[in-house]
């Protein structure tokens, strides 16, 4: 997606959108790619996955039990 379509699908300011994607960018979460004019963003799969499963494996662990009304012990 470029910054127009992120800002009109989230409804947040295009100022606001541009300066997180350039953090994201710079942390290695998304990639940059340049069509002409435009700039698409596009998530780094390699990197969020990572992420996603250790916070699975977290809401696996520990969030689930207490949704369910038991505690870790």
């Amino acid at each position: 997606m470029n910054v127009s379509e992120i800002q009109k699908a989230t409804g947040f300011e295009q100022s606001i959108v541009s300066h997180n994607l350039r953090r994201l960018k710079s942390c290695g979460f998304i990639n940059l790619e340049i069509k002409g004019k435009y700039r698409y963003y596009k998530l780094n799969k390699k990197t969020i996955q990572l992420i996603l499963n250790l916070i699975d494996n977290h809401m696996k662990k520990n969030c689930l039990m207490i949704i369910k009304g038991m505690r870790k012990k």
